[in-house]
C-alpha cells in the first residue's frame, strides 16, 4: 500500500500530448487528465473514497486504445482504405466504401463527413458500402479504425469533389477557385460576387463534362522504432478514458452489486455525440458482463454453458446507473479531430469494479468473473 490516493497516483504517471512512450508509441493528443478530473468530480471521489461504510466501495481505473493499427492484419503496401465519391446530375453525392457498419454508425459518419465538406444537408448524401462488386477495398471493421481511417479517406474524397466543382465554377464565373465557399447548401464568395444554390452550382459545374467521380485514401504515417517488435501495437492515434465504479458487497454472501458507473472518454472530436454516448454506455454494459457473470465453463473439453441461460449476459435489470462524459482533445490527424470511441471505453470498466470491491471489503479479486463464491472465499481468507 503506497498510501496514495489512486487518482493522484494515476495523475502522476499520465503522458502528455505530443509525446512518446518508451516503446516509441506516438501520442498526438491526450485528454486523460480531463477524463479523470470529470469522473473524480461527478462521483464526489475526494469526499467519499475510503470513507464509505464496510461493504460499500469506489474504484477507479484508466485505459487507452488504438484508433486502428499502423499496419493491416495482412501486411501489404496498399492504402488502409479507399473511398470513392460520385456527384451526378441530380445533385446527390454517393459515397462508396468497403467499410462494414456493424452497428457502430460508420455509415452515418460517411454521410456526415461528405455533407460537412460540401456544405450540403445530410439527406443529399447516400452510401454504398460492403459490396465487393462496386465498392473499393477497405481492410476491415476492427481495431476501432473506421472513423479515423475511413473518415480521413471520405474527407479527402469529398474535398476533391469540392475542389473540382470550384475549378469548374471559377471558369464559368471568372472567380478565383480559392475564394469560393460551400456552406449551408449555397456556393458563394465573401464579396457576394458569386452567390448561387448548390443545385445551380451542380448544373454549372457539370456543363460539358458530366458527373464528378473522385477518390480519397488513407495511409498510416511511418510509426515506431527500429527495434525488434517495434510494429506491435502501434497506431496513428490513441484514445484515453477514466472510469469510477461504485459497488455494494454483502460480506456474508459475497454478492456484489454495481450501483453506478461514471465514465469519461477522450474521443478526439465527437462527430456524433449521441452515438459516442451510446458507445460508452454499451461499453459499461459489456464490461459489467465480463466482470460479474460471463464465463466459459468446460468439462472434459465440452462447454457446459453453451446457451444464453447458463452463459449469463446482464439484462437491463442488472445494468447500473451510468453517467458518461465526452472529452474532446481534437487529434491533429483525425478527421475533424476525431479518433476512436468504439472498443476503448470498455477497458477501464473491469478494473474499476475490481478496485471498488477492494475498497468495499479489502480483498483483491484476481480472477474474472467476480462471483459471490469467489468474493466470499477471499473475505474468509482475509479474516
Amino acid at each position: 500500500d503506497m498510501e496514495m490516493d489512486p487518482c493522484d497516483l494515476r495523475e502522476k504517471n499520465f503522458l502528455s500530448e505530443h509525446s512518446s512512450t518508451v516503446g516509441e508509441f506516438r501520442i498526438t493528443s491526450n485528454g486523460i487528465r480531463d477524463c479523470i478530473a470529470a469522473v473524480r468530480k461527478k462521483s464526489n471521489w475526494d469526499n467519499r473514497y475510503g470513507n464509505l461504510p464496510y461493504g460499500h466501495g469506489l474504484g477507479v481505473a484508466c485505459g487507452f486504445f488504438i484508433s486502428g493499427s499502423a499496419l493491416p492484419i495482412l501486411w501489404n503496401r496498399y492504402p488502409q482504405t479507399v473511398v470513392h465519391a460520385k456527384l451526378d446530375f441530380d445533385g446527390r453525392i454517393v459515397m462508396f466504401s468497403g467499410a462494414s457498419d456493424i452497428g457502430q454508425g460508420s455509415d452515418t459518419m460517411l454521410v456526415q463527413i461528405a455533407a460537412e465538406e460540401l456544405g450540403i444537408p445530410m439527406d443529399f448524401v447516400q452510401v454504398e458500402v460492403s459490396d465487393t462488386k462496386t465498392t473499393p477495398v477497405d481492410l476491415g471493421s476492427y481495431s476501432s479504425r473506421v472513423t479515423f481511417m475511413v473518415g480521413n479517406a471520405a474527407k479527402s474524397a469529398a474535398s476533391n469533389i469540392r475542389r473540382e466543382m470550384a475549378k469548374a465554377i471559377s471558369k464559368e464565373k471568372d472567380t478565383p477557385a480559392e475564394n469560393i465557399t460551400f456552406k449551408n447548401g449555397r456556393i458563394f464568395t465573401n464579396d457576394k460576387s458569386l452567390d448561387i444554390s448548390w443545385e445551380e452550382g451542380v448544373e454549372m459545374a457539370m456543363a460539358g463534362r458530366g458527373a464528378f467521380v473522385e477518390s480519397g485514401f488513407y495511409i498510416s504515417p511511418k510509426l515506431g522504432g527500429n527495434f525488434k517488435g517495434a510494429g506491435a501495437g502501434l497506431s496513428p492515434s490513441y484514445s484515453f478514458g477514466a472510469f469510477i465504479s461504485e459497488v455494494e458487497v454483502n460480506p456474508k454472501t459475497g454478492e456484489t452489486n454495481v450501483i453506478k458507473v461514471w465514465g469519461a472518454h477522450d474521443c478526439g472530436k465527437a462527430l456524433n455525440p449521441l452515438a459516442v454516448e451510446g458507445q460508452i454506455e454499451g461499453s459499461i454494459h459489456m464490461g459489467l458482463g465480463q466482470t460479474m457473470s460471463e464465463e466459459m465453463r468446460y468439462k472434459n473439453g465440452q462447454q457446459l454453458n453453451a446457451n444464453f441461460f447458463d452463459y449469463r449476459i446482464p439484462s437491463s435489470l442488472d445494468t447500473p446507473d451510468m453517467d458518461v462524459t465526452i472529452i474532446e482533445s481534437n487529434d491533429p490527424e483525425g478527421p475533424y479531430g476525431a479518433k476512436e470511441a468504439g472498443e476503448g471505453p470498455i477497458h477501464p470498466v473491469l478494473p474499476s469494479i475490481g478496485n471498488a470491491v477492494f475498497d468495499a471489503v479489502g480483498v483483491r479479486m484476481m480472477e474474472l468473473p467476480i462471483t459471490p463464491d469467489k468474493v466470499l472465499k477471499k473475505i474468509k481468507e482475509n479474516a
